[in-house]
């Protein structure tokens, strides 16, 4: 019964968020993205979550085709970050650019193509390994493809288990 109400708080909070966020109105109007190398450079970004400043003035550089960490105390906006950049989240003032394209002028469905995102409470789809791993793609993913996912995220476990 605990787990019920604490997941039922957590749906709350979720509900609640999404509520005060603004809706991205460029998922299918705007510029194609054309990915390059996945550089990351935001320019005095403004965010909050209603009185709360996340971000004021920030700016970063993050080189494209890098390992990069961001590391942090709970609560220092490390998920609120990868979500704007992520393109789920946008800035009140501000940009978000990767390969030096504007977020808010390119079309999402095209920037959503190249990227993945992992919350920090994963889950999974009632299906196979191969439909987790391949729901979003619009071709059939090569074997090479989807072994070198398993590898990258260290998931190679997987293939003990029954298919």
């Amino acid at each position: 019964m605990r787990r019920v109400i604490d997941d039922l708080i957590h749906v709350e909070k979720l509900i609640d968020t999404f509520d005060k966020l603004s809706t991205r109105k460029n998922y299918h109007q705007g510029k194609e993205f054309i990915y390059k190398k996945g550089s990351v450079a935001i320019k005095n970004m403004y965010y909050n979550y209603e009185e709360n400043d996340v971000f004021a003035d920030f700016s970063l550089d993050i080189a494209g085709g890098k390992k990069t960490a961001l590391v942090g105390s709970s609560g220092g906006g490390k998920s609120t970050l990868i979500k704007l950049i992520a393109g789920y989240f946008y800035a009140a003032q501000g940009k978000v650019c990767i390969d030096g394209q504007d977020l808010n002028k390119i079309q999402l469905k095209s920037y959503y193509k190249h990227i993945g995102y992992l919350t920090q409470d994963p889950s999974v789809f009632d299906g196979t390994i191969y439909e987790n791993l391949s729901y979003a793609l619009d071709y059939t993913p090569s074997d090479k493809e989807l072994n070198d996912a398993i590898y990258n995220a260290g998931c190679e476990f997987i293939y003990a288990m029954d298919k």
